[in-house]
């Protein structure tokens, strides 16, 4: 039985139940994101994670 392919992105009617769009953090002077823009859909599994693999 093959796999159902999980894109939800790929359907028109799908909108995401989390959107960012052009984020930018800074920590002074530090730019730790620059013009992030993601979005996360439903039943999709999502981690951010930094240099030393913590998130």
């Amino acid at each position: 039985m093959p796999a159902t392919e999980f894109a939800p992105w790929n359907e028109a009617g799908q909108k995401p139940l989390i959107r960012f769009k052009n984020v930018t953090k800074k920590f002074g002077e530090f730019v730790a994101i620059d013009d992030l823009s993601l979005d996360i859909y439903e039943q999709e599994f999502f981690a951010l994670l930094g240099p030393s693999g913590c998130g």
